[in-house]
């Protein structure tokens, strides 16, 4: 099975994407790690030099890009392509399994629990903020009050079995963000909140619960 690793970053913290995917794949040797850069390298750095897979923007297939860019702040625009890049990675190069994981992450050891839910048949890991509830006492910052507006799943990671739920859900996803991957009242994480839709939308997903 060919599986995949995906990060996205701009130059500005191609060091630290490179740090986050070198470690996950010291850690996990059967899945290729793939950087996909949300600017251009413009002679900065040589991407052939980088030692992993690497995307350009206009690869992976974004409607209008340059309407598209335009109507994001730089951060906006990184973050709205995650499923973009997934759907690329799985439709385009074939891959079976791939994960995404934000530029700052790193990993300090396998991931041995996202290939056993992957094995058992669900198509999507999501992964929750939080494992229990808070003790909040009156006065005290309520931490599942901030994530009631950012989202209750952590979006710095998603796993992916490729199958009709996952490449669906990824479609219905990147189609929002081209739109929809900004700040407001009621969304304080711009792609996150989405999320919080997932489960009552497809069904083969699984919440990976792992303290890491």
């Amino acid at each position: 099975m060919r599986r995949a690793v995906l990060s996205i970053a701009t130059k500005k913290y191609l060091a630290r994407a490179v740090l986050a995917l070198e470690s996950f794949a010291k850690h996990n040797p059967g899945w290729e790690p793939w950087l996909l850069l949300a600017d251009e390298p413009q002679g900065y750095f040589k991407p052939e030099e980088l030692g992993l897979g690497f995307l350009g923007v206009d690869e992976i297939g974004l409607p209008e890009l340059p309407k598209y860019k335009f109507r994001y702040t730089e951060p906006e625009f990184s973050i709205s392509l995650k499923p973009a890049g997934l759907l690329h990675l799985l439709e385009a190069k074939g891959y079976e399994r791939a994960i995404y994981i934000d530029g700052d992450s790193f990993s300090y050891g396998p991931f041995d629990e996202v290939d056993r839910l992957l094995d058992a048949g669900k198509q999507i890991l999501i992964t929750p903020h939080i494992l229990r509830p808070s003790r909040w006492k009156e006065g005290e910052f309520l931490i599942e009050g901030a994530l009631h507006r950012s989202g209750s799943y952590n979006f710095g990671f998603l796993g992916i079995q490729k199958g009709p739920q996952s490449l669906a859900m990824l479609h219905w996803l990147a189609d929002i963000l081209v739109y929809h991957c900004i700040r407001s009242a009621w969304n304080s994480s711009r792609d996150q909140k989405w999320i919080d839709m997932l489960p009552s939308l497809f069904d083969s997903y699984a919440i990976l619960r792992h303290p890491g």
